[in-house]
């Protein structure tokens, strides 16, 4: 057995008939304590009845006594008020500093066989899901109730990563904003050159230099690294122009062209298209966090995302070659604008109404979250596949978190709709 299970066994307290100390006292579990997910003994603020005695305190676990040792505990003061020793083996006597044995009760024999063998059955299993041959004894309600739980996980996650953005931008709101919008138009597979080409521009540059798209193209383009040579096109000869003007009032410095990555990428997707388009979208409104704010639906968003490249672009995915087919306008997708709102928009105005206790505000992020189709990609359709729900961008982003950390993880433990396998009788 490994320790996790014994974990699990004492946190859901899955064991029968009475526990019996070492000592031959019985032991009565009031509160079984809460477990620590850091550095320390595995379950803090315990109650429990030791023959006449209550005590309350820590709880460590263990395969073996002697893993007291093994760990180092003895050496560690931080287990020094442990009030009961819960093992599967009890191999060794285990004793406080000043010389008290430490109660010792051991779950050898008293929990179900079948937890055991499913939790086995688990981990061995090489199916896409672990638990996907018991699936039929999980009721719906649960399967939703363990949804809900991980879409507030992945906002959580989302909601650290706007903090990392507003602390680094002393909580700059619309910098913040404008950094985590341009990683967003980077999708995939440019996110990162697109985060840096949000960091070499102080929003303000581009909202004192707007008196033209082409010189919020200019501003883009060249902090890009794709106007350091010269290209045979009066597009691209304007926008040189007015970027070196721009550059040397503001001092600015390009990221390295090679940044940037096209194999593998429809052409609609290249990044000099992803970059016109941002720059319609701040011609369209310099102040990108205020429209976010007003809004009250998630179409009201998607309408103001709706931007299209510049008519160059109508001819054109890269500068020095115009295409030869299928010549159309790029304009931002509605595929690509709903991945920007669950991304981007949604999190940041969650974070924000938390910041600044507006719950209005989060109320909106989770309900706009409600109105986006789901994302379809490979998880999504696998656990579609396998009868879960999927019917919003919330469910999606559930799935996705339950995927990445969960499934792929095994940590069947943790998981409501693994515990509802493990557990039933």
């Amino acid at each position: 057995m490994k320790e996790d299970l014994l974990t699990y066994l004492w946190q859901n307290q899955l064991f029968n008939g009475p526990l019996i100390t070492d000592d031959e006292e019985i032991v009565s579990v009031q509160h079984p304590g809460y477990l620590n997910h850091d550095s320390g003994p595995d379950f803090s603020n315990a109650r429990i009845r030791i023959g006449n005695t209550t005590w309350a305190g820590n709880i460590e676990l263990h395969i073996n006594a002697s893993d007291w040792y093994r760990h180092q505990h003895h050496k560690d003061k931080a287990y020094n008020n442990i009030i009961l020793h819960v093992l599967m083996n009890n191999d060794a006597d285990i004793y406080r500093p000043n010389g008290e044995k430490i109660p010792a009760v051991s779950l050898q024999g008293k929990y179900s066989k079948a937890i055991k063998d499913r939790y086995q059955q688990f981990m061995e299993s090489r199916q896409w899901l672990a638990c996907e041959g018991q699936l039929h004894f999980v009721k719906p309600v649960v399967t939703g109730k363990w949804l809900e739980r991980m879409a507030i996980e992945r906002f959580e996650k989302r909601a650290q990563k706007v903090q990392h953005y507003l602390d680094g931008n002393q909580y700059d709101w619309e910098q913040a904003y404008f950094q985590l919008l341009c990683r967003s138009f980077g999708f995939k597979t440019n996110a990162e050159p697109f985060e840096m080409l949000g960091r070499q521009i102080p929003l303000k540059i581009i909202q004192r230099n707007s008196q033209s798209l082409k010189h919020t193209e200019a501003i883009l383009f060249g902090q890009s690294g794709f106007l350091e040579e010269k290209i045979y096109s009066q597009y691209h000869e304007k926008l040189r122009f007015i970027y070196y003007s721009i550059r040397q009032k503001h001092n600015l410095q390009p990221i390295p062209k090679q940044s940037w990555k096209f194999m593998r990428l429809r052409p609609s997707n290249f990044p000099t298209v992803r970059i016109a388009q941002l720059a319609s979208l701040l011609w369209k409104s310099t102040h990108l966090l205020s429209p976010v704010l007003k809004a009250t639906t998630a179409e009201e968003i998607k309408e103001l995302y709706n931007v299209t490249a510049s008519d160059y672009w109508i001819t054109h995915y890269h500068f020095d070659k115009a295409q030869e087919t299928s010549v159309s306008p790029k304009r931002l997708g509605e595929l690509a604008v709903n991945l920007i709102l669950i991304n981007t928009v949604i999190p940041f105005l969650f974070v924000y109404g938390k910041y600044h206790n507006k719950p209005v505000y989060q109320d909106r992020a989770l309900d706009w979250l409600m109105q986006i189709p789901p994302e379809k990609n490979n998880i999504t359709k696998k656990y579609i596949e396998r009868d879960f729900p999927c019917d919003h961008a919330m469910h999606s982003q559930a799935l996705i978190q339950m995927r990445e950390s969960y499934c792929r993880k095994k940590k069947c433990l943790h998981c409501h709709i693994g515990h509802h396998i493990l557990s039933k009788r």
